[in-house]
């Protein structure tokens, strides 16, 4: 049976690929298999149907049979249990992979994501500009943690693993805003020489490392809000956003952008 996940109608980042179905969307393609995404309104999602599959009234959801998931990480992680290639087979090696998933999305997403939030919905306050210097203080101690981590190696531990998918996800969302570009060895090969024209040609070989990895996914170019056709293994196919089009999160347009859709921007876990 072939799953189904949920995604925005009408993505609060403007087509850039930053909403939370993208990392659920890669690790299908990184196993190769056939998916299907059934896309909401905002509307939509606080409708019991979807209240049904998603308590919290968020995307992405995942269907299959009579299984179904929500949260970003809890789907990629049952992606990864039942398809070879984004966990190690040794058991030791698989736990610690895991445990990059974990660190992605609870030590080095949530500073990340404040500090977005505090662009959108705090730029007019009076200590808007004290607060965000806080917050990129703390942004910064993370990178220069993982940097230490990662030294010069190409993945976090060992070869290419669903907590380096889900690593890569998370710092996407610091592009435009300068701070990945302050550490060498994550952004030192962010520009490879050619940008294939499709997603699955960026996405299914992990080579590279983690540094190119974050670098062919903010390469993508194409019009903003232009939607791409993609072919996934077995024959499925798939509408995704262009990644990393039109101007960064923290430009002034998603920025006024985020405001007029107040805490849409959070509605994606």
């Amino acid at each position: 049976m072939t799953p189904t996940i949920t995604a925005f109608e009408r993505s609060p980042d403007g087509g850039q690929g930053l909403a939370r179905d993208m990392r659920v969307r890669w690790a299908f393609e990184e196993v190769g298999q056939p998916y299907e995404v059934r896309l909401l309104s905002f509307k939509a999602m606080k409708e019991p149907a979807h209240l049904a599959l998603h308590p919290f009234g968020q995307i992405p959801t995942y269907e299959e049979g009579d299984l179904a998931l929500f949260e970003s990480g809890a789907i990629v992680f049952h992606i990864a249990e039942r398809h070879a290639g984004l966990l190690p087979d040794d058991a030791d090696a698989r736990a610690s992979a895991i445990a990059w998933m974990f660190a992605a999305l609870t030590t080095m997403e949530p500073p990340i994501v404040e500090r977005e939030m505090a662009l959108i919905l705090e730029r007019d306050e009076a200590w808007h500009e004290r607060r965000l210097r806080r917050l990129e203080e703390s942004v910064r101690k993370r990178l220069g943690e993982l940097s230490g981590r990662l030294g010069d190696a190409d993945w976090l531990d060992g070869g290419f693993s669903a907590g380096d998918l889900l690593m890569v996800s998370v710092l996407l969302r610091l592009k435009g805003s300068g701070l990945l570009e302050e550490v060498p060895n994550l952004s030192a090969l962010r520009r490879p020489r050619r940008s294939p024209p499709r997603l699955h040609a960026r996405l299914r070989r992990p080579t590279g490392g983690l540094h190119r990895r974050i670098g062919r996914l903010t390469k993508a170019h194409s019009g903003p809000g232009e939607e791409r056709q993609l072919g996934v293994a077995g024959g499925g196919k798939q509408t995704l956003r262009a990644l990393a089009t039109g101007p960064g999160p923290n430009s002034s347009e998603n920025a006024a952008t985020g405001r007029a859709q107040g805490t849409r921007t959070e509605q994606a876990d």
